[in-house]
C-alpha cells in the first residue's frame, strides 16, 4: 500500500484540487481512497 499526502497549513493553495486530480489519474491503474480532514470538505462536493 502506498500513501500520498497533500499538506499545507495555508488555505486556498489547491490541496483538494490536486488530490482529486491525482486520484482521477491513479484510479485508472488501481483502487484509490481519498480522505479529507479539513472542515471545508471540498472533496465530497460533486
Amino acid at each position: 500500500m502506498t500513501a500520498i499526502v497533500m499538506a499545507n497549513q495555508k488555505g486556498g493553495v489547491g490541496k483538494a484540487a490536486t488530490a482529486i486530480a491525482l486520484a482521477s489519474a491513479l484510479v485508472k491503474i488501481n483502487r484509490v481512497l481519498v480522505m479529507e480532514s479539513d472542515s471545508s470538505s471540498i472533496t465530497h462536493q460533486g
